[in-house]
């Protein structure tokens, strides 16, 4: 290939019936395609491919409970690609952290780590995900379980809509 692999692909949000995507271009490339399929597909020979040309896209007509593997590489010209990007595996309703800032304002979703629900998350993963309603005023209530090493992992919970609201708690170990 000409280009490099495009890297850090990863679900910004998503709906029960869309999964939206971005990534990093590899290099200069203005044009990718985007593939994904049925997880218990045993390999890519029937996954569904799109061709865009922006790092970003929303896929649509997912199903809600199904869970999708995506992967996306750099078409580098006419005749030459890439090598495909990491593979990542998400079910729509649910959210993969990412490196940086995100906001939630979706309802019903499964917040997981950068390696979704079924990955490892990175080494030195750092992300801050800011949950608010959509509506000013409501509040947003989180349940569930969640899964932290006591020596390295925090959540912290901040009232308000960044990390410059009141620290309401901070969990280690299992909660």
């Amino acid at each position: 290939p000409t280009c490099p692999a495009p890297t850090s692909l990863s679900c910004t949000a998503n709906t029960s019936t869309t999964i939206s995507l971005s990534w990093t271009a590899g290099g200069s490339e203005t044009d990718w395609t985007v593939s994904y399929k049925d997880h218990s597909a045993a390999d890519w020979t029937n996954a569904t491919t799109i061709n865009v040309t922006s790092n970003t896209y929303i896929i649509t007509g997912v199903t809600s409970g199904s869970t999708y593997d995506i992967r996306v590489q750099a078409n580098c010209s006419s005749t030459d690609n890439s090598s495909w990007s990491n593979v990542i595996t998400v079910s729509p309703g649910s959210i993969n952290m990412t490196s940086g800032t995100q906001t939630i304002t979706s309802c019903g979703i499964t917040l997981y780590d950068d390696g979704g629900l079924l990955g490892t998350y990175s080494n030195s993963f750092n992300g801050t995900t800011t949950i608010n309603p959509d509506v000013s005023g409501n509040r947003v209530v989180i349940s569930g379980t969640f899964y932290v090493e006591s020596c390295c992992d925090h959540i912290y919970v901040y009232d308000g809509t960044s990390t410059s609201g009141t620290l309401l708690h901070t969990y280690q170990g299992t909660g």
